[in-house]
């Protein structure tokens, strides 16, 4: 299934990423995080109201984008109550 089609690789590079982001106190985000657990070794492909999250491996449904979307609305919440953009820091 989906949670079979992760490569080694993919599992690997994003915990690299993710300890490299730690190390230099930067934020990272893992999409298939939010959909997939690697404790039930399992993705979710259908949604709470039983639509289908993506339309193939690699690309989300409308549904999926609405799903995730939540998603990262709720996890990442924090940023949008931190007193101003993200980007506001970002210098030109």
């Amino acid at each position: 299934m989906l949670f079979d089609q992760q490569s080694a690789a993919d599992i690997h590079i994003n915990a690299q990423l993710q300890q490299l982001a730690s190390e230099n106190a930067l934020g990272f985000i893992d999409r298939q995080s939010l959909v997939c657990s690697q404790a039930a070794a399992r993705c979710e492909v259908v949604g709470p109201e039983g639509r289908f999250l993506y339309s193939d491996t690699n690309h989300w449904t409308y549904a999926g984008r609405t799903l995730f979307g939540k998603g990262m609305a709720q996890r990442f919440a924090h940023l949008a109550t931190s007193g101003g953009s993200v980007l506001s820091s970002v210098k030109p």
